[in-house]
């Protein structure tokens, strides 16, 4: 008695007898096909099981393994402090180094490859003035800002603008590949918004034209006598004071009593030739002169405040050429605007009453001329 030949073969399905099939043995027999086909699937299991089984042997177990060869893990960022594997490059580079070094003076300073290879890096010197770090493209830094001196300190990339470090602070910093970035607590770049804050240089620019405590001292040294002495010849403050007690400013304060006055000069300011919409700023002169070149539109910004009334002379040259139209609140001498001269020169006054809240326009010389 002979077996059926195998081969490690899954076929697609195992044939059913029929009960129209005749009995047939031998290797080829439809009697023996399902065996035969049930066999080759077995073979085919039992290899694949086989390889399965040599291949684990290359495995480590779960609990202790232990490797050969050269086996790699993902690099943790420096300061993780989980139960991450620490590989050869995360230990290198947390012990990589510390770099003291002084970048006195207000020159910017350059890193050089083996400086920037230190991990952390210490700043020291006394800075003259902002000054710039340059690190490498990709990195990552504990900056310590160790300086003293009242500038500041930024570390960039050469073509990147970078982040500042504040005087007696540390940050953590990296290069993205195009600048320098801080690395907050989530090991993500973020910068600080310092537009609504000023700069050093832009802080000593409001100060130009003053002397600093410094420069006062050294103008007094040398004074004869105690500083006292030397200013015996000057008002203080509150002689100063005394002597203005009851004095009206030269701007802005409001006088009471009679006033006697010899002479006013007032202000004339020329608005030449005028015409369309026009506006008058009645506190900027007391009498406006102008030629009326088309149909004009009046009005008048700034009346006095409350309490107070205002006299202004418009002096207006061929006003009677044209239309004049004046504000619709004005009122006028005899009720009805004055008319013009087409063809010379008249005098407008205009009064603001200050209970209408109106301007009162009336004409104090028509047409007026020099005598043949």
């Amino acid at each position: 008695m002979a077996n059926l030949p195998e081969q490690p073969v899954y076929e697609e399905g195992i044939y059913q007898l029929e009960t129209t099939d005749p009995v047939q043995g031998g290797p080829d027999g439809v009697s023996n096909l399902p065996l035969k086909q049930l066999a080759n699937r077995t073979a085919y299991l039992k290899e694949t099981v086989d390889a399965i089984g040599d291949a684990i042997g290359d495995f480590a177990p779960i609990n202790s393994p232990e490797f050969t060869g050269t086996p790699k893990a993902p690099t943790p960022q420096l300061g993780n402090s989980s139960t991450a594997i620490a590989t050869t490059a995360f230990v290198q580079a947390a012990a990589r180094g510390v770099l003291t070094k002084s970048v006195a003076g207000g020159s910017n300073v350059t890193l050089s490859a083996a400086e920037a290879g230190n991990a952390i890096l210490i700043l020291t010197g006394l800075l003259e003035d902002d000054i710039d770090i340059i690190l490498p493209n990709t990195g990552r830094w504990l900056i310590v800002n160790a300086t003293s001196g009242e500038y500041g300190l930024t570390v960039r990339t050469a073509a990147g603008s970078g982040v500042t470090v504040a005087q007696g602070k540390s940050r953590d910093v990296y290069g993205d590949g195009t600048d320098i970035k801080y690395v907050d607590t989530d090991t993500t770049g973020f910068e600080p918004d310092l537009s609504n804050y000023y700069t050093k240089t832009e802080i000593d620019s409001q100060f130009d034209g003053y002397y600093t405590k410094t420069e006062t001292n050294s103008l007094i040294d040398g004074v004869a006598g105690d500083v006292d002495a030397a200013l015996e010849d000057y008002y203080d403050k509150t002689e100063i004071d005394s002597a203005l007690a009851g004095k009206v400013s030269k701007s802005g304060d409001t006088m009471s009593g009679k006033l006697g006055v010899v002479s006013v000069d007032a202000q004339v300011e020329a608005l030449g030739n005028v015409s369309g919409s026009k506006s008058i700023d009645v506190s900027a002169a007391s009498t406006f002169t102008m030629t009326i070149t088309g149909n004009t539109t009046f009005s008048f910004t700034n009346p006095p405040g409350a309490g107070r009334d205002q006299v202004v002379y418009l002096k207006i040259t061929n006003g009677g050429a044209y239309t004049i139209t004046w504000p619709q609140d004005t009122m006028f001498a005899g009720g009805e605007a004055p008319t013009l001269t087409e063809d010379g020169t008249d005098l407008l006054a205009l009064w603001y009453d200050e209970e209408e809240e109106a301007w009162v326009v009336g004409v104090v010389f028509a047409d007026y001329q020099a005598t043949e």
